[in-house]
């Protein structure tokens, strides 16, 4: 299993090389401490801490091959999905948290029991209603194998 500081010393290495060639790839936005709390609290469910470490140090959005979605407040009753105006939490039965989309109907995200989210992510198939089966470890697992792929050369 992939550790933070494996994955802070790959995407340093990865961004140093692929920044300049590829900016439109990497879009974060910063999130606060209070922000994550404000939005655990209308869904009800309680992020993994090493997912909570990830959106304080980088934030949320495109990070290379994999964008990032986050739960934000947009209103006192309705949290927001970053990247997406409109999220149907109850599409996963209110036991799935996804974070990542191919841009197909293939997601990556949490498994959510008794309010709490799984550190280990997994892949749901919207189509098929189903898990697929293949699973990350942990978010730093997801991001070295998703977002720090090799980009062809230009």
């Amino acid at each position: 299993m992939a550790t933070r500081q494996e994955f802070s010393v790959a995407f340093a290495t990865y961004h140093s090389q692929n920044a300049a060639k590829y900016p439109h790839l990497l879009k974060l936005t910063a999130v606060s401490r209070s922000q994550l709390e404000e939005a655990e609290r209308p869904i009800g469910v309680q992020l993994p801490v090493e997912f909570k470490d990830f959106l304080l140090e980088y934030g949320y959005g495109e990070l290379y091959f994999a964008g990032i979605f986050c739960p934000l407040v947009a209103k006192p009753d309705r949290v927001l999905f970053t990247m997406w105006d409109y999220f149907n939490w109850e599409q996963f039965g209110g036991n799935y948290l996804p974070i990542w989309s191919n841009g197909d109907e293939l997601w990556t995200g949490f498994r959510v029991h008794n309010n709490r989210c799984s550190n280990q992510l997994f892949n749901f198939d919207v189509d098929a209603r189903d898990y697929t089966g293949d699973s990350f470890d942990s978010i730093w697992d997801f991001l070295l194998q998703v977002a720090l792929v090799d980009l062809p050369p230009r």
